[in-house]
């Protein structure tokens, strides 16, 4: 039986995505993307100047600072020593509207904030551009990774698959942890003790009721949000949601997601009736009204369903019709899950940046 460490997160190609898949089989639209909107007000912060710990799909460590005083965010990724300072525009109309615009080495990327909460980029380092993920810098607490989590995550090795799980991390010490394959069935389970770094809190460790091995994590947490792990050089990265404790509903995630992903960006609006479009361009094409108003709560019998996932069906694919599974931290952000055939298991992240 294959071995699996206790996190698990693994993919085969990160940036196919399913939003570009979408692209390909839709008809060109000429639009010009910011020619529609009001302005926005940017987001309020009581803190110009934001820290954040992230992760590479990769796997290196990366820390971020927005500056609202002189517009302009850092990064080094401490892994390979690669670091910036780049100045930060915001994006006011169009599809993008609230992302915010960065030039690094004469390129532009978006990189998505919730202010004091959770950042969301591609970040060019001499491994290739690279998703990063990161969450607000804080001093964690044992008490930040209690809870259920449902997680994805990434391998960068073309010979393994991606999965999804669920861990479960209790005060008394004690996790639990299954995995799956997209139709739901179990691939591995495992259970265990957990504790903290007395001197490096973002560090967990875990030992293994099975395995008697003890396993080293780095973990960056937003209490009662997102975890987000890594896994060290080359061995990628993964995240995780928390499963909200009473099921939501579509008015609790109503609001517009703006995603990335490499050669495309775009949003997801979902309204409260259920009613979810979607707006993408893809290598400078604009598709726009993409139709998901089959979008529902996830139900017992489906292969996911837990308190806050939902499910549509991307019927723009040709056969079979993709199932698409979504972890929602309600009005914050989302995961999406489906299986590509080409690709295995795949997943993208969208954020809402405009409150």
């Amino acid at each position: 039986m294959k071995r699996f460490k206790h996190n698990i997160f693994f993919q085969k190609k990160l940036f196919v995505s399913m939003f570009f898949i979408l692209g390909m089989v839709l008809f060109s639209c000429d639009k010009d993307e910011s020619s529609s909107s009001p302005p926005i007000i940017p987001p309020g912060s009581d803190t110009p100047v934001r820290h954040y710990h992230a992760s590479a799909a990769i796997g290196d460590i990366v820390s971020i600072t927005v500056n609202d005083n002189n517009n302009t965010i850092s990064y080094e990724n401490e892994t390979t020593g690669e670091s910036g300072t780049v100045p930060f525009s915001r994006i006011n109309t169009g599809i993008m509207r609230g992302a915010l615009n960065i030039n690094v080495d004469g390129d532009d990327y978006y990189f998505l904030e919730i202010p004091e909460q959770m950042i969301l980029t591609y970040l060019p380092f001499s491994s290739g551009v690279e998703m990063v993920v990161g969450v607000a810098e804080h001093n964690y607490t044992p008490g930040d990774h209690y809870g259920t989590w449902l997680f994805f995550g990434y391998d960068p090795h073309p010979s393994e698959d991606n999965y999804w799980g669920v861990s479960n991390l209790t005060s008394d010490g004690r996790f639990d942890l299954e995995l799956w394959d997209f139709m739901g069935y179990t691939v591995h389970s495992d259970a265990g003790e957990w504790w903290q770094d007395t001197e490096d809190p973002s560090i967990i460790y875990s030992l293994s009721d099975t395995y008697q091995d003890t396993i080293k994590e780095i973990i960056y947490v937003l209490p009662d949000k997102l975890r987000v792990f890594d896994f060290g050089p080359q061995q990628g990265m993964g995240i995780a949601f928390v499963e909200t404790n009473q099921e939501i509903t579509m008015a609790d995630i109503q609001g517009t997601y703006l995603t990335l992903w490499e050669g495309g960006y775009g949003n997801f609006v979902v309204e409260s009736n259920g009613d979810m479009t979607a707006n993408f361009y893809v290598y400078g094409h604009l598709y726009e009204d993409i139709d998901y108003s089959d979008l529902r709560r996830t139900v017992p019998g489906d292969a996911i369903h837990y308190n806050n996932t939902f499910f549509f069906t991307d019927h723009l694919m040709p056969p079979p019709i993709q199932d698409v599974y979504m972890f929602f931290l309600p009005g914050d952000a989302f995961l999406a899950i489906y299986y590509d055939e080409d690709h295995g298991m795949q997943t993208a992240m969208a954020v809402r940046v405009n409150r």
